[in-house]
Parts: C-alpha cells; sequence; structure tokens
C-alpha cells in the first residue's frame, strides 16, 4: 500500500512539473528538456543556437523560473485559480 501511495506521489509530481514546464518560455522548457534527456552543455547550445558559455547560466535561470512556477501553483489548481484567488 505505501508503495502504491509514493508511485501516485510521483506521478503528481511529475505531472506538476511537466505542466510547469509547459508555462515557462520555449528556450528555457527546451534547455531544461534537453538537459533531463542527458544532453551535454554542447549539444544544448546547438540545439539552441547560442554559444555553449550561455548555457549555464540559462539552465540556472531555467531552474530559478521553474522552482518559483512548482512553489506557486498548488497542486490541482491553475495558475489563472490562484491568481483569481488572491485577487479577491
Amino acid at each position: 500500500m505505501l508503495r502504491a501511495a509514493a508511485a501516485t506521489a510521483r506521478t503528481f509530481e511529475v505531472m506538476d512539473r511537466a505542466d510547469a514546464l509547459e508555462l515557462l518560455p520555449e528556450t528555457y522548457a527546451r534547455a531544461l528538456t534537453l538537459r533531463g534527456r542527458g544532453a551535454s552543455p554542447a549539444d544544448i547550445a546547438g540545439e539552441l543556437d547560442i554559444v555553449v558559455e550561455a548555457v549555464p547560466p540559462l539552465l540556472r535561470i531555467a531552474d530559478a523560473k521553474l522552482a518559483r512556477l512548482l512553489r506557486e501553483r498548488p497542486p490541482g489548481r491553475s495558475r489563472g485559480q490562484a491568481a483569481h484567488e488572491s485577487a479577491t
């Protein structure tokens, strides 16, 4: 039973991360996705058509933006719902 609960929690975590990635600007989302697939900084630079020296700072910014989205989005609620509730 505990294994099923842990698997469910991981599934929700992955879905939340996937949803948050979709909200990022495309370059950040692509960089994080490529890194997640094991791409090297040189590969990421080539895919994004940027210099390889720009990859580490790009990934730091992308990580920060993703972390912020994940912190701000309570599970099961869209960003629009959260914004509406905080405005009222």
